[in-house]
């Protein structure tokens, strides 16, 4: 019965979200490397380009698959 009263109260809680403008130095795309290494497996490499501050993840910003 606990876990009901509280599952309930945490849906109940509405998230509060604020939009901060804060002005970011930004000096152009960069490629990113993202790799995950591990001993018994194989290696993961991503390549990622960045993206200018405040704009939304879009298929237009991602590097060619």
């Amino acid at each position: 019965m606990k876990k009901i009263v509280y599952l309930l109260a945490i849906a109940a809680l509405p998230a509060c979200e604020k939009a901060a403008n804060i002005p970011v130095a930004y000096e152009g795309d960069r490629i990113v490397v993202n790799s995950l290494v591990q001993e018994d497996s194989v290696v993961y490499l991503r390549l990622t380009r960045s993206q200018p501050p405040g704009l939304r993840p879009s298929r237009r910003y991602q590097m060619p698959r």
